[in-house]
């Protein structure tokens, strides 16, 4: 858990490059509900059996955090979701995140819904995918590894690795045998 939120914060200094105070609070708003998250999936898994006065503590202390990153920082992350090392969130916006497993080194832009559709699955994202502002991703789908989803797209279909998508409904727009995105984690 520890070395996840090193990479969050690592990658989150390295998006914001210049060393104003104003970068500094924009990537601590921008982080603090991926701390909280990974606070909650730690108290869910290692005090999955146990009846202990401080499962009940800490786990009040992660939905105060929750509140406020739902209310102050408009996020909201599922917290059953597995969510790799080095994600980026924009920090403006609505952001929802419900997602089987979002690999490692991705960024996420503003006002974008992630998660089920009616009754279906939750999705699951590969490593190094670059989400546009305005995205909705819903169903049992799959997005592959180093993917850009472009602003307003729209998918409910599987998207293969290296490739770009846009539009709605999504559809692949570029597919290349290289990284599309620079949001590669170090």
């Amino acid at each position: 858990m520890l070395s996840e939120i090193r990479a969050d914060y690592k990658r989150c200094k390295s998006i914001n490059r210049l060393p104003t105070k104003k970068n500094r609070v924009g990537c601590l708003i921008s982080i603090f509900p991926i701390i909280d998250h990974r606070i909650g999936l730690f108290i869910e898994t290692y005090y999955k059996d146990k009846k202990h006065l401080l499962k009940y503590l800490l786990r009040a202390f992660y939905l105060a955090g929750k509140l406020i990153s739902v209310i102050l920082f408009k996020t909201n992350i599922d917290e059953l979701s597995v969510i790799g090392g080095g994600l980026s969130i924009c920090k403006k916006g609505n952001v929802i995140i419900a997602v089987k497993r979002l690999g490692t080194g991705c960024t996420i832009g503003e006002n974008v819904t992630i998660g089920h559709g009616f009754g279906s699955e939750l999705p699951e994202i590969g490593d190094n995918v670059t989400i546009g502002s305005n995205s909705i991703i819903y169903g049992g789908i799959r997005i592959g590894n180093n993917v850009l989803i472009d602003d307003n797209t729209v998918l409910t279909k599987n998207v293969p690795d290296n490739c770009r998508v846009g539009g709605n409904p999504g559809k692949v727009i570029h597919k290349k045998e290289q990284h599309l995105c620079s949001c590669r984690s170090s």
